[in-house]
């Protein structure tokens, strides 16, 4: 697992909601469809839920770091 750098920053990046490390490498995408009949097609979340799910995503890795042990990589 590649080491992050904090704070973690979250953006737009196209149809998607990305959440970005200290040094701009992308962490997570959420894609996100706004046009219900799209969005039921393509399974996707809306704006307004991909933002929280990259929200609840940067929280926990940021809690993560206060507690080391929060957090434990699987197997090779």
């Amino acid at each position: 697992m590649p080491k992050l750098r904090f704070p973690l920053t979250i953006t737009t990046v196209g149809e998607a909601i990305a959440v970005l490390d200290a040094v701009g490498s992308h962490v997570s995408y959420t894609y996100f469809e706004d046009e219900p009949i799209r969005r039921q097609s393509t399974k996707r979340v809306t704006k307004a839920e991909a933002v929280e799910i990259a929200q609840m995503i940067a929280r926990a890795l940021t809690e993560s770091l206060a507690q080391p042990n929060a957090i434990k990589p699987g197997p090779p």
